[in-house]
């Protein structure tokens, strides 16, 4: 360690030459460390033979094959660091540190749907919510990039509903409607028949069964950014059935603020009250009859805002 951080390589790799005789059983590890000081000096060929050396050790390593991918993508062979990492897929499928690096070398060479496949790979087998969240995150960048973020929601709703004691699924599943909902809102503004009676389509399926966790996200009092987004999507997806949460959420009353009222306006300072205007906007656009009289006293608020959604609401 002491030589390669002075970098003198050479005198590293002859003491790692004269440990790997002193130290049989321990070939695969050092060979690793040679191929790794052959990558700092640059020299490829050289790095990948000691790799390749490594690996001969115990071909059925799959950590053995990470580690020779790796040095491909340092020479920038991405043809043969992805053979070599699909290998260590296929050896440990639960190494998801190497589905991300696959999935970012996909990308790289222009293969998004095998990218987007082993993105819902971790989705459906990690149990780790920070892999999850990675995992969800990585997948709706891409898939909203691809078009194809209706079939994500068709493969992590079911997750959801599977495992409804991890919040985490929802959790995706809400971000993807914030990412998703809006676009189709944006489509079928174009007027085309044919388009807009496909975003209708659409629509119907994700207020059937995006309700459940939506309405579970509306009312999640831990995590207000859940609830914003509840908020802007259920309005648009049509279901009747949220009316009721929604104006719920609009008639409760922001905490007090124990430094006193400041007003901006018409308007409290909270950010709860934006939240809960919209939420009560979105329960207008769901045209149900059924909470008339919840939204009625809402006419005398004393927020102007609060009023004026009010009459919208009953208008619709």
């Amino acid at each position: 360690n002491v030589y390669r951080s002075a970098d003198q390589y050479d005198d590293a790799i002859a003491l790692l030459d004269k440990i790997i005789t002193l130290s049989p059983g321990r070939e695969r590890e050092f060979y690793n460390l040679i191929a790794e000081i052959k990558t700092d000096q640059k020299k490829d060929d050289e790095a990948i033979f000691y790799a390749q050396k490594a690996l001969d050790k115990n071909p059925n390593d799959p950590i053995a094959h990470q580690r020779i991918a790796e040095r491909y993508v340092d020479m920038q062979r991405f043809d043969d660091a992805i053979k070599s990492y699909e290998q260590s897929r296929k050896l440990d499928p639960t190494n998801f540190k190497v589905h991300f690096a696959l999935a970012q070398l996909y990308l790289q060479t222009d293969h998004p749907d095998q990218a987007a496949e082993l993105y819902r790979t971790v989705l459906r087998q990690a149990t780790d919510d920070e892999l999850l969240t990675r995992a969800g995150k990585e997948a709706i960048d891409l898939e909203e990039i691809t078009g194809t973020l209706g079939e994500l929601e068709k493969a992590i709703a079911p997750l959801a509903f599977t495992f409804a004691h991890k919040d985490i699924y929802r959790r995706i599943l809400v971000a993807l409607y914030r990412r998703y909902v809006p676009a189709l809102v944006a489509r079928a503004a174009s007027g085309d028949a044919a388009v807009v009676a496909a975003v209708r389509t659409e629509r119907d399926r994700l207020g059937t069964h995006g309700l459940k966790p939506l309405l579970e996200a509306l009312n999640d009092q831990t995590d207000t950014n859940q609830q914003a987004i509840a908020v802007e999507v259920l309005g648009h997806l049509g279901n009747k059935g949220a009316a009721a949460s929604l104006v719920r959420l609009a008639r409760q009353e922001p905490p007090a603020d124990p430094a006193g009222a400041r007003r901006i306006g018409t308007l409290t300072a909270s950010l709860d009250w934006k939240v809960r205007v919209a939420a009560l906007v979105a329960a207008g656009r769901l045209g149900d009859a059924r909470v008339i009289d919840q939204v009625l006293p809402l006419l005398k608020h004393e927020e102007v805002s609060v009023r004026e959604a009010a009459v919208f609401t009953l208008g619709r």
